[in-house]
């Protein structure tokens, strides 16, 4: 916009006319929301969540109860020799509340920063005699496996750190 009006201190100052300029800017946010359909929406839907997605939950604070209730079937029990599955279905009357129960202690830890997930790392080793392998064989290996020689006992052994599921622990 623009206009003219007499200045301010009045008409002693010499000036008849004092510019306007002025500007008004609207701003409307357009949203689209594209619901997902047919066979996308079934792949997201039925695709099982990742043991890593579910860490990654885990380790940014999201709730273990929320998310076993969520993610899991059953919790299975190892005592005295035999193993017992506890499920997440309420129609289970014996199950579901011992379910709920374990679940819930384990966010209580999680609330006194008590329950740790980490993956179980672990090292896996081989031993083998030296001349069970070639030279061009022995360096291909050097780039997956450590390699430890022996020579007294002509062997070498190959070593090679792996990564396992995810454990829940409170220690």
């Amino acid at each position: 916009t623009a206009g003219a009006t007499p200045p301010l201190g009045g008409l002693d100052g010499g000036f008849l006319l004092s510019p306007i300029f002025g500007g008004t800017i609207a701003e409307n946010p357009t949203i689209s929301i594209n619901p997902i359909e047919g066979e996308d929406f079934t792949q997201r839907l039925l695709t099982p969540l990742r043991e890593a997605k579910m860490t990654l939950l885990l380790r940014q604070g999201v709730d273990i109860d929320l998310l076993l209730r969520l993610m899991s079937n059953e919790i299975r029990m190892a005592t005295d020799g035999s193993e017992v599955a506890y499920f997440n279905r309420p129609a289970d009357q014996k199950g579901y509340p011992v379910f709920r129960q374990i679940v819930l202690h384990l966010s209580r830890l999680q609330d006194n920063n008590q329950l740790y997930v980490e993956p179980l790392v672990y090292d896996r080793e081989w031993t083998l005699p030296l001349a069970s392998l070639s030279a061009a064989d022995f360096q291909s290996l050097e780039t997956n496996y450590r390699v430890i020689v022996d020579r007294d006992k002509q062997t070498y052994t190959l070593q090679k750190r792996s990564v396992g599921h995810t454990v829940i622990t409170n220690y």
